[in-house]
């Protein structure tokens, strides 16, 4: 029969496309529009089956154009948030963890608003609403702020909840640039009064210096803002990376957790543990520097450690992130947290802690299996101290123009290897 031809494409391959190419014979990376998927496809058709090619658009778009999701296959009941919608790409920050930066860009690129409409129109108001965005709020530039404040209208204009992921920075600096301005507007009110009802916060560290992450605001500062969402009925998962600090102690697991608890009583918290994510600074610097001892992908999750620390050992990354979710999901925690928001009189307050509650309550039966879910993942799994070859070759193209630093969205491959595929 005829053979089947193999596109690969994601975050992944995007960001190590040699070895995906060994997997399939077109390595798409990056994005796609509409008309370069139509002449990928006819490419596809005609293309031999010896062939390899690894192709991209030539510039990402500036304005995201997509067709509705398709949602009909979700059982609601299997998902706490869900629908999710993307408003727009981009992040300006270039965490060392995190892809986002190298795969998307810097610059924030957005929906457009009247096919963002279409799709929400098509989604059932009884569900909490999702925005993935990678940085909802990229910044304090007029285009940021207005793209929010427009999302967040046309929320409320369709009668949505939802949730988003925010800069801690940019949302204090954003707000702060309009009281400059002798603006009246407090953002967090505005989108509580749009319907949203929570907020992801990456705060990463607690480390004085902010690891070195150009992101993080000053422990009072996060806390000031934490404290202003729940008095606007905002819950608040905070998300914090252990090890991202190079001088960073097993002691730091107690902070993080006293300052969860005790003094934000965070509605929820996520804990990982800083993992050198192919597209990262750190995957690129961790190959360079021989600090990556498993390239086991399936252990890429920000729950098994697989580069070592310059203090922690990664049996005490692995115990500290583990023993997080255990002290913070225990009952003890969830009272310390929850019961003050019950116990006021403020009507948006006590919403807050009722909808918190059986979340947390979920969330400390799932944490008492934790231990032996991240087991069961790694069991007797070998490590696998080396890379595929072509890892290690694309890295060493990267590494070249580390200085800029290097872009791997725009890789140049090996002539011969990679072409652009005709789109006239």
């Amino acid at each position: 029969g005829n053979p089947i031809i193999v596109i690969h494409g994601g975050v992944h391959a995007t960001s190590l496309s040699l070895e995906a190419l060994k997997h399939s014979h077109i390595v798409v990376r990056g994005e796609l529009t509409g008309e370069f998927q139509h002449h990928l496809l006819e490419h596809a058709l005609r293309m031999d089956p010896k062939d390899k090619v690894v192709t991209r658009i030539p510039s990402p778009p500036t304005v995201l154009k997509r067709p509705i999701a398709d949602w009909s296959w979700m059982n609601p009941g299997d998902y706490l948030v869900a629908p999710v919608v993307q408003t727009s790409v981009g992040c300006p920050f270039g965490c060392s963890f995190c892809s986002v930066t190298e795969v998307f860009g810097a610059q924030m690129r957005a929906v457009c608003l009247n096919e963002l409409r279409a799709e929400l129109e098509q989604l059932p108001k009884t569900r909490l609403i999702g925005v993935i965005d990678d940085n909802f709020l990229q910044g304090i530039q007029d285009r940021y702020i207005n793209h929010c404040i427009a999302v967040a209208t046309l929320f409320h204009e369709l009668g949505f909840r939802w949730v988003a992921e925010v800069t801690v920075r940019t949302l204090i600096d954003a707000q702060a640039k309009l009281r400059e301005r002798g603006s009246n507007l407090d953002l967090v009110e505005y989108f509580a009064k749009c319907g949203c009802r929570g907020f992801f916060f990456g705060i990463e560290t607690l480390e004085e210096n902010g690891a070195g992450l150009s992101k993080v605001k000053s422990q009072q500062d996060t806390a000031n803002l934490i404290k202003h969402c729940h008095q606007c009925g905002l819950m608040v998962l905070g998300a914090f990376v252990l090890g991202v600090g190079e001088t960073e102690t097993a002691d730091h697991a107690k902070r993080i957790l006293e300052f969860a608890v005790e003094e934000t009583k965070l509605d929820f918290a996520q804990f990982t543990i800083n993992t050198p994510m192919p597209g990262a600074r750190s995957f690129l610097t961790g190959i360079r520097d021989n600090t990556i001892f498993n390239f086991d992908w399936e252990l890429y999750d920000g729950q098994h450690c697989v580069a070592r620390h310059p203090v922690m050992s990664p049996q005490e990354l692995e115990e500290s992130h583990f023993w997080l979710y255990q002290e913070f999901y225990r009952w003890r925690s969830i009272g310390t947290r929850v019961l003050p928001a019950l116990l006021t009189p403020k009507p948006l307050t006590i919403q807050r802690g009722l909808i918190s509650l059986p979340i947390n309550g979920a969330l400390h039966q799932s944490s008492r299996r934790w231990k032996q879910r991240l087991l069961s993942t790694s069991g007797n799994r070998p490590i696998i101290a080396q890379p595929d070859e072509t890892v290690l070759e694309q890295v060493a193209s990267a590494l070249q123009n580390y200085a800029k630093p290097a872009d791997l969205f725009n890789l140049k491959h090996p002539d011969g290897l990679s072409r652009p595929i005709n789109t006239k």
